[in-house]
């Protein structure tokens, strides 16, 4: 375990306790399923939750609070005012060769595939608007986090 989100869920490295990753991960970056026993929160052995994994794409890590049953039913969540998913892209450079386009207010991801080459501009949706966040480091955590899925990629 990685750690606890802020809706109290788990979020797990990349690979299931099978040691495979997991391919059935909703818009959020979640799945229902068997994790490993942990008392100190709860969960007791084959016990099947609601969790989060890490991943090499977005959204890295959780892109909204799940479990949803689609991309449109997240988008739903994300729907009203000037922040929307829908409502403005912007392409980020991450090296010289790899772009990502994201949409700028949008959490919600439809699990796409990355092609395993550079050189290519690939489309995503994340949330990259910062001002409310603290000055913790927290927009150079996302560039840190899309740099690395890049590399590993």
């Amino acid at each position: 375990m990685v750690g606890v989100m802020l809706d109290g869920r788990a979020l797990y490295g990349r690979n299931e306790d099978t040691g495979t990753q997991p391919t059935d991960l909703d818009a959020c970056g979640g799945h229902t399923g068997s994790v490993p026993a942990y008392a100190d929160f709860g969960i007791d052995p084959d016990t099947s939750v609601y969790h989060y994994h890490v991943q090499l794409k977005p959204p890295y890590l959780l892109g909204c609070f799940g479990p949803v049953e689609s991309v449109a039913e997240c988008k739903t969540l994300y729907a009203s005012g000037t922040r929307k998913c829908d409502a403005s892209t912007e392409n980020v450079q991450l090296g010289e060769s790899y772009s990502l386009d994201y949409d700028l207010f949008c959490p919600c991801f439809d699990g796409y595939e990355v092609p395993e080459h550079a050189g290519t501009t690939y489309t995503a949706t994340t949330t990259t608007d910062t001002s409310d966040a603290p000055s913790s480091g927290f927009s150079l955590g996302l560039a840190a986090a899309a740099a690395i899925a890049a590399v590993a990629a």
